[in-house]
């Protein structure tokens, strides 16, 4: 297997430690846009453009070649498994890929489609112009329109599974349903930024970014706002599960801008380029060793692409946690200090859940809450900065741990 050289960086993060490098440009040779971006495996990917053609690569990302070639502006792509992937665009275009070509599917409208994703192998979702959105039930054979409300575009769209789903359109507005597209709900960003990715968690939770540095977590009743620092627009993101420990994340943008979720924040890294990027993905590749205090070691593999045929890609070697022994310190909270009032929990989710009571240094209950999905924030940003204590039971098993709210 091809991969870019590693640095000799080592990163120590809550526990887990991530061998890292920095992004690197490949020379694709594509004369197009790069729209939509995907894993098949960890040496297989295909890219779509906006001259309506589609590439792979079976290096892993390191050299491309035309896999079709079409003339409507292609927008989106996702794998569904190693064999199949679909890819949207404009006028209502939808290709499948079997396996060994790809091939034009009817979409039943002639409108545009800027976003797929499947939740299942068999049932996947597409969105575009006037607030279409489609769903499959065979793995993108056929396609259903289940929701039409022209006037607003849906720009981006995740399927957690077969029936909870996300979309978010260029008024700053979250649509969801959790069961499968009869019943959608709808929530309001402050300012109506355009937004241009979205991704679930969790039943009803997730993530979604946007223009001028946009970038919010949310539920089914609230959003809490993440300051990148940043004017540049947010246009996609990819997340990655190690186990159950749900923490790695990237997220790219205007002007090359890329940021990285670590040590429970998102953080700007250096970018190889100053063009603008509009899609991301990620495959966690496991290694197939095990060691005694952690859980599967796996290689993470980012790819970026944009404007003028532009390719940036990552990897890393992540090595999981497992719960500490009895009488072990257990440091399930991160990040110490916490810089915005915002933790998170990591390590596996039992199916009863977290939970957490927060309290300050006089023993009163200032918070509590059950985490249930990974990635849920602890929202702390109400106390004042300080010392707090947290106690966490996850099943018969109690920890106590501190927060310190220190803000910049």
């Amino acid at each position: 297997m091809k991969r870019i050289t590693l640095s000799a960086c080592l990163v120590l993060f809550l526990g887990v430690l991530g061998l890292a490098q920095d992004w690197a440009v490949i020379n694709s040779g594509i004369p197009a846009n790069i729209n939509g971006v995907t894993y098949m495996d960890s040496l297989h990917l295909f890219c779509v453009g906006s001259n309506g053609s589609v590439y792979g690569s079976s290096d892993g990302g390191l050299t491309w070649s035309s896999a079709y070639t079409g003339t409507t502006p292609l927008n989106s792509i996702t794998a569904i498994n190693e064999n199949t992937a679909i890819a949207v665009g404009w006028n209502g275009v939808i290709l499948r890929y079997n396996g060994t070509s790809w091939s034009t599917i009817n979409s039943g409208t002639n409108n545009a489609l800027f976003g797929v994703s499947f939740g299942t192998e068999q049932v996947g979702y597409a969105c575009g112009e006037d607030g279409i959105i489609l769903k499959s039930t065979n793995a993108g054979l056929t396609w259903t329109t289940i929701r039409m409300q022209r006037g607003e575009w849906l720009s981006g769209l995740h399927a957690l599974d077969d029936v909870h789903v996300a979309a978010v359109s260029e008024f700053g507005t979250i649509f969801q349903t959790a069961d499968g597209g009869l019943i959608w709900t709808t929530m309001l960003i402050p300012g109506a930024p355009w937004m241009g990715d979205v991704m679930l968690t969790g039943p009803g939770t997730g993530w979604c970014c946007g223009t001028a540095g946009t970038l919010y977590y949310f539920t089914g009743t609230s959003l809490i706002p993440f300051d990148l620092g940043t004017s540049d627009g947010m246009l996609a993101m990819a997340f990655l599960s190690l186990q159950y420990d749900m923490w790695l994340a990237f997220m790219v943008g205007d002007n090359g801008s890329i940021f990285e979720f670590m040590f429970g924040d998102w953080t700007a890294v250096m970018s190889p380029t100053t063009q603008n990027l509009f899609a991301a993905a990620a495959l966690l590749y496991y290694l197939g060793y095990d060691q005694s205090q952690v859980s599967d070691s796996a290689m993470a593999l980012y790819c970026a692409g944009g404007e003028d045929g532009t390719i940036v890609l990552n990897s890393q070697v992540v090595i999981g946690y497992r719960d500490p022994e009895p009488g072990q310190n257990s440091s399930f909270l991160y990040p110490v200090p916490s810089r915005i009032g915002v933790c998170f929990i990591r390590g596996e989710i039992p199916v009863d859940g977290i939970d957490v009571t927060v309290h300050d240094l006089t023993g009163k209950q200032v918070h509590a809450q059950t985490i249930r999905y990974a990635l849920t924030p602890i929202d702390l940003r109400d106390l004042p900065d300080g010392l707090y204590l947290a106690r966490i039971s996850k099943g018969n098993r109690i920890f106590t741990e501190k927060i310190l709210i220190q803000r910049e």
